[in-house]
């Protein structure tokens, strides 16, 4: 019950009171009306929504961080008697969003519809809603609700850099000893034959071993002999500078709309910035990519060359978050003795991180290539003043790039780019 119908019942009271002491016939009538009034908008407002639905439809259900997401709002008066306002209000969780609208005057079976958009400025999984349909009745004295849950969700990508080139494999040329690991995509290198099960696509069926058989039987294909790349996301808890959301809401209304505007001076956006990248480039050049992370839930994606696999590798840095409790150093060294000699490993990490000194090391004794991308968090927001990075890499040859807040990531990942700095710079006195 609302403000003006307390009053209302006010009035009817102090009506209802002067009758009983004077007797008036006036004080009958003002009784009888605001009885009317009450019982008449009281059904009003419970009728209001009656037959009226709520559809949302929305452009896309994957985005990037920077883009404007679209989405359409229709609402439907599939009843008789037409609707004199209805209030759609839309608590979707996305940062800097107003939604939500006030109709007037929807007749019966007619709609109306409107547009929302909001830029995206940060990374997840945001379900669309929920939404709440508000109506009463013209004089604002009691109102009707409809709760409507979410039925889709959003999942906002990192944003992506172009990076013109990046160091690989020093001295070595692509091809090599055969992997013998098999292949969800089709290669030049047949591994044999299989039984065919369903899903398998009509192209990689053996036509002469199915007539021989009987049965239908599938090629198996085996990974070209090139090096493949890894991705090593340092997702600690302890070692990233984390900004508060509301600071990097704040940043981002007083910026302007670029890439540096859509990163917080938050490491862990940072990295998953950079990774991301990475994996766009090495896809497009061919490359079987994994990745892994040390977060709260270890992520390991095998490597693969594939279209689905740059999917994959967003949608998994989309969710990963800096509460790791893992050493990111002990889970490199735990896999790389699972990768093949001349993997390159690229290592993203802050500059705080403890142990890296030695894991370069190991990588390199196992004849791995190691790529390092340091995150000096002293240059970033948060971080404690006179904080000593812990970045000391005594293994000659390994390419280092040092990124401060604020830098262009495209220029400062290409190689001799103003990033990328000599490994004398930041190593530590000679071992």
């Amino acid at each position: 019950m609302s403000r003006s119908a307390q009053w209302v019942w006010v009035f009817f009271a102090l009506s209802v009171m002067g009758l009983a002491v004077s007797g008036e016939p006036v004080y009958a009538r003002l009784a009888l009306l605001w009885l009317l009034l009450l019982v008449s908008s009281w059904l009003i407002a419970r009728l209001s929504l009656r037959g009226v639905q709520l559809h949302r439809s929305e452009r896309t259900a994957r985005a990037h961080v920077g883009d404007v997401f679209w989405e359409n709002f229709v609402v439907q008066n599939q009843g008789r008697f037409p609707v004199l306002w209805v209030e759609v209000c839309d608590h979707a969780p996305l940062v800097g969003r107003n939604a939500s609208r006030v109709l007037t005057w929807i007749g019966a079976r007619e709609q109306r519809s409107f547009l929302a958009r909001s830029r995206l400025t940060r990374r997840g999984s945001y379900p669309l809603g929920p939404t709440e349909l508000i109506a009463g009745d013209p004089f604002g004295l009691f109102e009707a609700r409809k709760y409507l849950p979410p039925t889709t969700e959003l999942l906002v990508y990192p944003p992506l850099v172009e990076i013109q080139n990046f160091p690989g494999p020093q001295g070595a040329l692509p091809g090599g000893d055969a992997l013998q690991r098999l292949a969800v995509q089709i290669t030049p290198n047949a591994a044999g034959v299989r039984e065919y099960v369903p899903g398998d696509t009509l192209n990689r069926i053996h036509w002469p071993s199915s007539a021989r058989r009987g049965r239908l039987m599938v090629k198996e294909f085996e990974l070209d002999p090139l090096a493949e790349v890894w991705l090593c996301v340092d997702a600690s808890a302890d070692t990233h500078c984390v900004q508060s959301p509301a600071m990097s809401e704040q940043k981002w209304l007083f910026s302007k709309v670029s890439l540096n505007a859509s990163l917080p001076p938050d490491t862990m956006e940072y990295a998953v910035c950079i990774a991301a990248s990475l994996g766009q480039y090495f896809l497009r050049r061919g490359r079987a990519m994994g990745l892994i992370s040390n977060g709260r839930r270890f992520k390991n994606l095998p490597p693969d060359r594939s279209g689905r696999q740059m999917i994959k590798v967003l949608e998994t840095l989309a969710m990963l978050q800096a509460d790791g409790e893992e050493s990111f150093a002990a889970m490199v060294a735990a896999q790389a003795r699972l990768w093949l000699p001349g993997t390159v490993v690229v290592l993203i990490v802050p500059d705080t991180c403890p142990g890296l000194a030695g894991c370069v090391d190991l990588l390199a004794r196992l004849n791995l290539y190691p790529v390092v991308v340091s995150l000096a968090v002293s240059t970033f927001e948060g971080a404690q003043k006179g904080e000593a990075p812990a970045l000391a890499i005594c293994t000659p040859g390994v390419p280092v790039y040092r990124i401060a807040c604020g830098d262009d990531l495209s220029i400062a990942l290409s190689a001799g780019g103003e990033g990328a700095q000599a490994l004398s710079d930041i190593i530590a006195p000679p071992c």
